[in-house]
């Protein structure tokens, strides 16, 4: 009978799971730029109407608050998503070794996206846009201590299920 075992996800998982959160973190903050800068031209614009300023000031004004709670919501169901992808493989025990191995690396990489948004938001023009997302700024700043605890998650959810029900054949 062929072997149900498979590899494992956990580091493709981790590694995509730090992509997303880098990609979401820094198009929120782009995009409030880009908004923030169109606002501005509107509101000097003689030939907008006063309907037209007052609708894209209050966009400006709730963009921080709204983009900030989305980032978290995908940071913590991006973490659920693993972690139940995960705990649906039938990975072998062996391969926790090799997983705890490749972890260094999803863990070198985590501090390099982490270097990369700090000195992303660094700049001159975009210091004052990341400075109305506490939350991302936050959760950036901490990425190597979330994605410790991804992987750690997930590679509990992918080695740690109990075995014994399975048949002994």
């Amino acid at each position: 009978m062929a072997s149900t075992y498979k590899k494992g996800n956990a580091v493709i998982d981790s590694i995509t799971y730090l992509i997303v959160i880098l990609v979401f973190a820094i198009a929120g903050v782009l995009a409030y730029k880009i908004v923030t800068d169109a606002n501005v031209e509107i509101q000097a614009d003689p030939d907008m109407s006063q309907d037209a300023k007052e609708t894209t000031a209050d966009v400006v004004e709730r963009f921080p608050i709204i983009f900030d709670s989305a980032f978290v919501f995908v940071v913590v169901l991006m973490w659920a998503l693993v972690i139940v992808a995960s705990f649906n493989i039938d990975a072998h025990p062996i391969f926790l070794a090799f997983t705890l191995i490749l972890m260094t690396f999803v863990l070198f990489i985590g501090g390099i996206f982490a270097n990369f948004f700090e000195e992303f938001i660094e700049d001159e023009e975009l210091t004052a846009a990341a400075d109305d997302f506490p939350k991302t700024k936050w959760i950036m700043n901490h990425l190597l201590h979330l994605i410790l605890a991804v992987a750690t998650t997930i590679m509990i959810a992918l080695f740690g299920k109990n075995r014994f029900s399975e048949s002994a054949i």
